[in-house]
């Protein structure tokens, strides 16, 4: 029997509606009583009735207090269960890691969400280790019981640690440890109670800080921050975590500021790893009748104004048809299939949408990112993959994170298109029209700086992946 029944079946439902019942009978014979009672037995009476409501108040306020209690309880009580299989789970894969003899290397990231920038970036990572047989490679991964990871060979997978005294087991375990990009220099959890069990930043600097207190190597790649960091103490630590690494390569100029300024000389820049994956372009065009155009978003409330902003393209543009099609890039828990549910019933009416199918094939969400004239992104990654595709890319700056800023920043200096850039989800409607605009009709001019700048981009990335892995296991 449940905790909860236990004590509710103290009283039943039953005797505590008879005890309201009494009392309410006790207050209504008083209020009954003849007005011929005397002011001094009126008063007593009075006092009486007062005291019966306050005791019914009380008790009503103590059930009220105990139920709450309980449901408390039982909360603690499931999590608690969880952590247990977790710990459990994580336990087991641990110690299926480690082969005898071979240098045991942890790759850790935001990997397991299905959130395919940083997918792709484990895959780049994975891509420059394979040549090297002498190491055996686990991947941190979160946990997501939907996320079914890639057919790598000969990888292990061991889930987060949600217990902080659990840290030192896990870096025991490896000999090397790699974080493999992404924007996870952030304060904006890092106080909060048990960020340890979920938030990157966090365990980035826990397993770094025991990594590094044991003489273990520690290789940070292609990272970048957020544009501002306040946290005094996740300051100190990044500082003391990027001092004593082995390797500190950062994504971005705006990023590399940051870390100098709390340790001069020590960070380098690197492009994108995702930019050392194989270009996979085509050679597309809408007919003259039509325009397609991929939509990458974060949510749908943030998207009201390029939606609206759309259908005044699409009225602008007129007789000739926009086709949107919504690319997913984030799947946990189905996160972008049920928003752009919403947008298209909101907007479905207006605009011929179209819901691409969630795939974590890089060759496959490249394909969708090469059918359009150009495509509209909040995700970085998604200007990312766009622009190696050859596919000119609007840059809409997701404001609403703190760690969206310094990476966007980069691609627009990198390509030199700050007249594309939408710099707010909230920008007006018509400033979205108006790069949509330039997008469609200067689009054979980006097309071209588009595919001139990602080549040059791809081939520095590859000759610093390769340069950057082979300095570290050769």
């Amino acid at each position: 029997m449940r905790l909860k029944k236990k004590i509710r079946s103290l009283l039943s439902k039953d005797e505590i509606v008879e005890i309201r019942n009494q009392q309410q009978h006790i207050l209504d014979v008083l209020a009954a009583l003849p007005s011929e009672l005397s002011g001094g037995e009126r008063t007593m009476m009075d006092a009486v009735a007062v005291a019966i409501q306050k005791n019914a108040d009380e008790a009503a306020l103590t059930i009220r207090q105990l139920n709450e209690r309980i449901d408390f309880l039982e909360t603690q009580l499931k999590t608690s269960s969880e952590m247990a299989v977790s710990q459990l789970k994580t336990s087991v894969e641990l110690a299926a890691c480690g082969k005898s003899g071979m240098l045991k290397v942890l790759i850790a990231g935001f990997y397991g969400a299905d959130n395919l920038g940083d997918e792709f970036m484990l895959k780049a990572v994975l891509n420059r280790l394979s040549r090297f047989e002498s190491l055996d490679i686990t991947v941190l991964l979160y946990d997501n019981d939907g996320y079914v990871p890639p057919a790598y060979k000969d990888i292990h997978y061991v889930h987060l640690q949600k217990n902080m005294y659990d840290f030192p087991n896990l870096v025991h375990k490896f000999d090397f440890f790699i974080f493999g990009g992404g924007a996870v220099l952030d304060d904006t959890n890092y106080s909060v109670d048990n960020a340890h069990q979920y938030d990157i930043s966090t365990i980035l600097i826990k397993i770094s800080e025991y990594a590094q207190a044991s003489g273990k190597k520690t290789a940070f790649l292609g990272l970048s921050t957020s544009y501002n960091m306040s946290d005094m103490v996740y300051i100190e630590k990044l500082a003391d975590v990027v001092s004593r690494s082995d390797v500190f390569l950062l994504r971005d100029k705006y990023s590399k500021v940051q870390i100098d300024a709390l340790v001069p000389g020590k960070a380098e820049l690197m492009e994108d790893i995702v930019y050392s994956l194989p270009r996979l372009k085509t050679d597309f065009q809408s007919g003259a009748d039509s325009i397609s155009v991929g939509v990458v978003v974060v949510d749908e409330e943030s998207s009201k104004n390029l939606f609206d902003a759309c259908v005044a393209f699409q009225d602008e543009i007129a007789p000739k048809h926009m086709k949107i099609k919504l690319i997913p890039m984030y799947d946990y828990m189905n996160s972008n299939i049920i928003q752009y549910g919403k947008i298209k019933e909101k907007y479905g009416s207006f605009l011929d949408i179209e819901i691409k199918n969630f795939t974590n094939s890089y060759e496959g969400i490249c394909g969708y990112f090469s059918e359009n004239d150009f495509n509209i992104s909040m995700r970085y990654h998604g200007c990312v993959l766009s622009l190696m595709t050859g596919t000119p890319a609007i840059p809409v700056l997701y404001d609403k994170c703190v760690h969206y800023q310094n990476k966007v920043r980069q691609i627009i200096d990198d390509y030199n298109m700050p007249e594309l850039l939408v710099s707010s989800v909230s920008e007006e409607p018509h400033s979205f029209v108006e790069k949509m605009m330039l997008a469609m009709n200067e689009n054979e001019r980006y097309r071209n700086t588009a595919d001139m700048v990602a080549e040059r981009l791809c081939a520095g990335a590859v000759q610093q992946m390769s340069k950057v892995i082979n300095d570290l296991f050769d």
